[in-house]
């Protein structure tokens, strides 16, 4: 009885290491000197009612396109660039290995267990035809359409 219940309690402890493992489980690491990026809002040029958060990045601005769609993997993501100033530094903002152009931001909420990474896309993109990597899901934002 008593092997039992100390089989049952390791048993326990291995399976709630495996959790926090996996919800610890960085993509992203902040740069030594991270950029801290302010947002701010922007307004769709066909309709002053559809509204967007923005961030700059090298000139450009940047709002929301898509999320996910299937897994990214660290191989996936080439820089972090640094963070969205929300009051903490656990909103990265990295770029992509396979958009060379930097047409993508993806927004990576790190110590959180629901969030899933959201990709903004370049502005003065609208209207062009971009490649747009596999794992981008594109919500379909009027300010694409």
């Amino acid at each position: 009885m008593k092997i039992k219940k100390i089989t049952t309690i390791f048993l326990a402890e291995i399976i709630m290491l495996v959790f926090v493992g996996c919800f610890n489980s960085s993509l992203t690491v902040l740069p030594s000197n991270p950029i801290v990026f302010t947002q701010y809002s922007v307004s769709n040029p066909k309709d002053v009612n559809d509204g967007y958060m923005a961030i700059d990045y090298k000139g450009r601005t940047y709002i929301p396109f898509g999320t996910l769609s299937g897994r990214i993997t660290k191989t996936e993501i080439n820089n972090c660039l640094g963070y969205i100033d929300d009051g903490t530094d656990n909103v990265h903002v990295c770029t992509l290995t396979a958009d060379p152009n930097e047409d993508f931001l993806v927004i990576i909420c790190e110590n959180t267990v629901m969030d899933q990474p959201t990709f903004w896309r370049a502005t003065d993109t609208a209207g062009q035809q971009i490649s747009i990597p596999g794992y981008i899901d594109d919500l379909g934002y009027d300010y694409w359409k």
